[in-house]
């Protein structure tokens, strides 16, 4: 019985050390994120609502910077009507 044990626990601990040297390779697990999404050129749904919401921002802060150097009047219809749609 004792020696039953003593096999499992040996063969528990060659078990751990295998798993352990094969991550640190990384054979198992990718470690760095920021690899995987540069190279498959994926990006998370929140990826994607960010850089929508920056090129958002972008637009409307350049036409805010319009109104505010030549007026509301120097801004085209096509202008005014982007603005309403980005200001909601």
């Amino acid at each position: 019985m004792l020696s039953l044990i003593i096999t499992i626990a040996v063969i528990a601990i060659i078990v751990i050390t295998i798993y352990n040297w094969l991550r640190k390779k990384g054979f198992l697990f990718n470690t760095n994120k920021e690899d995987d999404k540069t190279k498959s050129g994926a990006y998370t749904i929140d990826d994607r609502y960010n850089e929508l919401r920056k090129n958002r921002q972008e637009e409307l802060d350049t036409l805010l910077e319009k109104i505010s150097k030549y007026g509301y009047r120097s801004l085209s219809i096509k202008e005014q009507e982007r603005l309403k749609k980005l200001s909601k």
